[in-house]
């Protein structure tokens, strides 16, 4: 009885284990997740894994952006859906090994010339505003804003394969 008990209590604690990395990997997919937040999910549950966000600003045409300081990362919700994601964390990176600070030759080698690029002026999560570009990858449901002066990656931005969600209203 007590190896019974002993092999459900081990068959648990693994299925745990699997789960938690499953859900929490770092990982970025073009159009489908940053870790285990995916495209289109509803934001109620988005708020249980990374927590209430800090600041929430109304946007137009019906969009709320939700900026979540902990993990430097910025929630685009349309109605309740999650409709894009951005991160400024070194934490997150693509299944290329693409993340905040490589630089353009390593998105391009990776990801080819984009079809969009954006200039763009952004008030970052330490309150400085700064001049940025982003080069869009829209077909792939991925893009990424970098420093003009570096070509460094600043941010990475994923969502739904051909449903960019244009912020700058251009």
């Amino acid at each position: 009885m007590k190896q019974g008990n002993s092999f459900l209590f081990v068959t648990a604690v693994m299925l745990l284990i699997a789960c938690s990395a499953a859900w929490a990997d770092s990982l970025i997919e073009p159009g489908v997740r940053i870790n285990g937040t995916y495209m289109n999910m509803d934001y109620s549950l988005v708020q249980k894994g990374w927590g209430v966000a800090e600041v929430k600003e109304e946007l137009a045409d019906g969009l709320t952006l939700y900026r979540n300081t902990r993990y430097l990362t910025i929630f685009y919700v349309k109605g309740s859906s999650l409709a894009m994601v951005e991160t400024f964390s070194k934490s997150f990176k693509t299944t290329a090994g693409i993340k905040v600070g490589s630089s353009r030759f390593d998105v391009t080698a990776e990801y080819g010339a984009p079809l969009d690029q954006e200039n763009y002026s952004f008030t970052g999560f330490d309150g400085v505003k700064r001049d940025l570009y982003s080069l869009l990858y829209k077909s792939k449901g991925i893009g990424f804003s970098f420093d003009p002066e570096t070509n460094t990656v600043q941010s990475i931005l994923v969502f739904p394969s051909a449903k960019y969600v244009d912020i700058l209203g251009k």
